[in-house]
């Protein structure tokens, strides 16, 4: 049974000073009318009715969307003021919101611990100053290395996202911003390629030939690279892609660019190829006919790889004819075994670079 649940709120586009050119709020939410203090108590006594008796041990509840502290502080004081209500009766555990690294400030943040939020992810999305112009972002990286020190100085949990595939953007400059990521520390990660959605400048940038999107195999590749960057630093990537709903891949509203609904599957699929991979390279490859690796029985899907492609391209990479993946209950999270050749006992293990 799941013991974690979180009550989301979406302020689409509430407090955001710019429309930055990938942006159209709306769309990725699916929510569009303006969030009153009003509207969140409602959100909440409905949520918590839903959950009686279900056992949940932490309900949090999820400010999406929008520039939370942009917004004028009586409008960010009547949105939280029924989320704090309901922390301080112990209804739910804690708070996150969402914001940009410029409406972060010293009062912003004394003002956000008072009322009792605990995790704030910032919209990082580069950390490429000429990337974050050509996107209209209205930031430049230096808010955000001045928003991290600020919030980790007053003790928050903090969450940053970042969007590879942005105009301007190279493989080497989505892995600089990789590595400046991790150089801040944070708590939590969101990783989501850029997509060109519908009524958005970006699709107009695209329309005329000025913006080229990511295609879904470049798009693998380079967040492959960045998960690999988290996962070594022990940083949790909790969002990778974008998620599936009636507004983002039904209804035609991604007009270009690397949209999977199981993104994050094919990612991690490709992970283990490479560690299937590297356990083989130290094998003479002349006369191997079955090979058999174990990996966790929760992961056996994405070890395979969509339509077993990890398989055939095992199979086609060493001419071997015989490939088994097996799940194993027992084997710890993220772990490969090669535990036979040829029906010869191996047990070499390797453990991913996931976290």
């Amino acid at each position: 049974m799941e013991r974690k649940k979180i009550i989301p709120i979406f302020v689409s586009h509430q407090g955001c000073p710019h429309t930055c050119v990938f942006c159209n709020q709306v769309k990725i939410t699916g929510k569009g009318s303006t969030v009153s203090g009003e509207m969140v108590y409602e959100i909440i006594h409905v949520a918590l009715s839903h959950m009686k008796g279900k056992g949940y041990k932490t309900i949090e509840v999820a400010f999406y969307g929008g520039s939370f502290t942009a917004l004028p502080l009586a409008e960010q004081a009547e949105l939280l003021q029924p989320v704090t209500e309901a922390l301080q009766a112990g209804k739910i555990s804690s708070i996150r919101l969402s914001t940009r690294p410029d409406a972060i400030n010293e009062t912003i943040c004394c003002f956000l611990k008072g009322k009792g939020v605990k995790t704030v992810e910032l919209g990082v999305q580069s950390m490429d100053d000429d990337v974050l112009q050509l996107s209209e972002r209205g930031h430049t990286r230096q808010h955000t290395f001045h928003a991290v020190r600020l919030l980790k100085a007053h003790g928050f949990e903090l969450g940053l996202q970042v969007m590879p595939g942005l105009p301007g953007a190279s493989f080497q400059s989505d892995w600089l911003t990789g590595k400046e990521i991790i150089a801040m520390d944070p708590d939590m990660v969101r990783i989501y390629p850029t997509l060109v959605l519908r009524d958005t400048k970006l699709e107009t940038m695209y329309q005329n030939g000025n913006y080229k999107p990511l295609n879904l195999q470049e798009a693998i590749d380079i967040c492959k690279k960045l998960v690999i960057l988290m996962g070594e630093a022990h940083i949790p990537v909790i969002r990778l892609g974008l998620q599936a709903s009636e507004q983002i891949g039904l209804q035609g509203d991604v007009i270009a660019g690397p949209f999977h609904p199981a993104f994050r599957q094919l990612v991690e699929s490709d992970i283990y190829r490479d560690d299937l991979n590297a356990l083989l390279e130290n094998v003479s490859h002349e006369a191997i006919e079955q090979v058999v690796f174990k990996v966790p029985m929760r992961e056996l899907s994405t070890a395979l790889g969509q339509k077993k492609s990890n398989v055939d391209y095992l199979k086609a990479q060493y001419s071997i004819k015989d490939v088994k993946i097996m799940g194993d209950h027992d084997l710890c999270p993220h772990t490969v075994v090669l535990q036979q050749v040829n029906g010869i006992e191996f047990n070499v293990e390797k453990k991913l670079p996931l976290y």
